[in-house]
């Protein structure tokens, strides 16, 4: 990684606005991950997973069994 040279400190600026924000969409992404994993984690959520995953694997096993003809 090459040093960047700035001729002004309104370049330096600018790199730290766009820096700033660039924290600042991480964090909201941060956040929104975090929220994502709580709504998992409620009951509701968990109970939605497995049926989702049992439905899931049962759609496969049916499309298998087809494909090898039991």
């Amino acid at each position: 990684m090459s040093l960047k040279v700035y001729n002004s400190f309104d370049q330096i600026d600018r790199d730290l606005q766009i820096l700033e924000l660039e924290r600042k969409i991480d964090y909201e992404k941060m956040k929104l991950n975090i929220n994502d994993v709580k709504k998992s984690l409620t009951p509701l959520g968990m109970v939605s997973n497995a049926v989702g995953s049992i439905a899931k694997n049962a759609l496969i096993l049916k499309i298998t069994n087809k494909l090898i003809g039991k």
